[in-house]
């Protein structure tokens, strides 16, 4: 065979040494364009994610444009969210009476600065707002925060 540029023999290297097991090629690999395969090894470096990818892109069937905008606003992580945000409602409902959902992404202005967090619920009982805000990144001090709030 000949005629292959460099850039594709580099690609075609990656590929084999990110995907050595023949089985996963067939099965996956096949169902994709070449292009497709190539933003995946270049902008994804883990596996698991790469096959979070592979799978939307074949079921949804995204063109490469679509693929690389998805992983450049890094839906994984978002679709991730969705999961946490029902299951940690689910989790404050299951707690008994009380908390009613105010909102998702809800606007707050504290002394003139704005936050948007990721729940708000309101315990009626204790009279209380629940603030839960979610991090994908390791825990910091910073991260964690009290709000009183006053009625005027």
């Amino acid at each position: 065979m000949k005629g292959f540029s460099s850039n594709n023999l580099m690609y075609m290297r990656d590929f084999a040494a990110t995907w050595p097991d023949a089985e996963f090629v067939q099965q996956t690999a096949a169902q994709l364009p070449w292009f497709h395969i190539v933003v995946r090894i270049t902008r994804l470096k883990d596996g698991p994610t790469r096959e979070w990818y592979a799978r939307r892109a074949i079921s949804e069937g995204w063109p490469r444009v679509t693929l690389e905008l998805n992983i450049r606003n890094r839906l994984h992580e978002r679709e991730i969210e969705n999961a946490v945000v029902w299951h940690i409602t689910q989790f404050l409902l299951e707690l008994g009476s009380g908390f009613a959902l105010i909102g998702r992404q809800f606007r707050l202005e504290v002394e003139g600065d704005e936050f948007l967090v990721d729940l708000l619920f309101y315990h009626t009982r204790l009279k209380c707002y629940v603030v839960v805000e979610l991090k994908a990144t390791a825990f910091k001090p910073a991260h964690a925060f009290y709000l009183i709030a006053v009625d005027r």
